[in-house]
């Protein structure tokens, strides 16, 4: 009877380290598990982040030549003025001197009124 006591009792031995040791491959699955997923999830993150970087670099260059442009064409658009502005003075002085040489030029004639 002693015997198969033994053997009970060893077969519940083995049986607990059975369980034991699938209990702890269960652990370290569930481990490498989570550590896999926790690493893909930062990798997903890094990704985001990277591609975020990129699109808002992206979008201050494409800011910055917009800005750049408006500028440009607002310092184009002064110096037209000013060009203008410094055409029509010239042309002003020129109208005045012809105006000038034409009352030099022609003698005086009496007004309209004196005329009729």
């Amino acid at each position: 009877m002693l015997a198969a006591e033994e053997r009970a009792v060893l077969k519940v031995a083995t049986s607990h380290k059975k369980v034991a040791k699938l209990m702890k491959a269960t652990t370290k699955q569930a481990e490498w598990q989570t550590s896999y997923f926790n690493m893909k999830i930062k990798s997903v993150k890094d990704t985001f982040r990277q591609a975020h970087i990129a699109e808002t670099q992206h979008h201050a260059a494409v800011m910055h030549k917009i800005v750049w442009a408006h500028k440009m064409a607002l310092h184009q658009q002064e110096a037209a003025q000013l060009n203008a502005k410094s055409q029509d003075g010239i042309l002003q002085n020129v109208l005045v001197e012809l105006m000038e040489e034409l009352h030099l030029a022609v003698p005086s004639v009496l007004p309209l009124e004196a005329s009729t």
